[in-house]
């Protein structure tokens, strides 16, 4: 696309394209026709352990122990909120505890698998819920967006021309192509996101707000619940158009985010 830059690193510290292939890092990703990234091509570093076990509830003190215990949607609501900044009200609404569990997890590239996401969270949820609240405080924020902000939809929401098969797959699985969409968006688990990830309006905000796309938290609930067949395949069709994106793995996507300034 002339006269635009297609990428920018959004992640301090992020290597930029033409970078030499090093230790943590790897080799400049490529885009196409559009102006569309194709991948990140970042290798990471060692897989890091939680900061804490699974029963140290009280490792992080009382009070996060007990919210963890008595608001566990709200404590990992909140947990993802001070991870990436993304809407809290939201997450509590419309994240799971295993989605939050997961999705903290691979963000700072702590060792497990998704098998062990879902059993921790059924077996010991509040446990699990504190951990991933008590993970956060320590680590701190990471980014999850790749793209600049500002970005549009390649394509509308009732736009099934564009892309017959997609149409046809979100009408005749929608919880199957949602989850191949969030596959093929950050290559999480095929079979976990299936089991976990529903049809909920979360795999479209995450893909939006990933993507730098303009919307907001309202618009994703209400275009899911108000057409939600429309939502997945617009999901699908822009996966396929943007492609795989792989974020620079903890702790090359730490963040610090300056604190508002007061008004004189």
């Amino acid at each position: 696309m002339e006269g635009t830059e297609p990428y920018k690193p959004l992640v301090e510290g992020a290597p930029t394209p033409g970078m030499e292939p090093s230790r943590g890092v790897a080799v400049a990703p490529q885009w196409d026709d559009n102006g569309y990234i194709v991948g990140h091509g970042y290798t990471g570093p060692q897989l890091q352990t939680w900061t804490n076990g699974l029963f140290s509830c009280f490792d992080g003190g009382f009070l996060a122990c007990l919210y963890g215990c008595c608001l566990p949607y709200c404590a990992m609501a909140s947990a993802r909120t001070k991870m990436d900044r993304s809407n809290c009200c939201f997450n509590c609404m419309c994240m799971n505890p295993m989605v939050g569990n997961n999705v903290i997890r691979e963000s700072y590239n702590i060792e497990g698998d998704c098998c062990g996401d879902i059993l921790t969270v059924y077996f010991c949820g509040p446990c699990a819920v504190v951990r991933a609240y008590n993970e956060v405080n320590a680590r701190g924020p990471v980014s999850m967006q790749a793209y600049a902000e500002g970005q549009q939809w390649s394509t509308g929401l009732c736009d099934c021309s564009h892309d017959g098969s997609s149409c046809c797959y979100s009408y005749s699985a929608p919880r199957f192509a949602l989850a191949a969409a969030r596959t093929d968006f950050d290559d999480s688990n095929y079979c976990f996101n299936c089991c976990c990830l529903g049809t909920g309006p979360f795999a479209r905000n995450l893909v939006r707000e990933s993507y730098g796309i303009e919307g907001s938290c309202i618009g994703d609930i209400c275009t899911v619940y108000w057409c939600s067949i429309c939502s997945t395949a617009q999901v699908l069709r822009e996966v396929k158009r943007r492609r795989f994106i792989k974020l620079p793995p903890y702790p090359h996507n730490q963040v610090s985010y300056a604190p508002p300034q007061k008004m004189i």
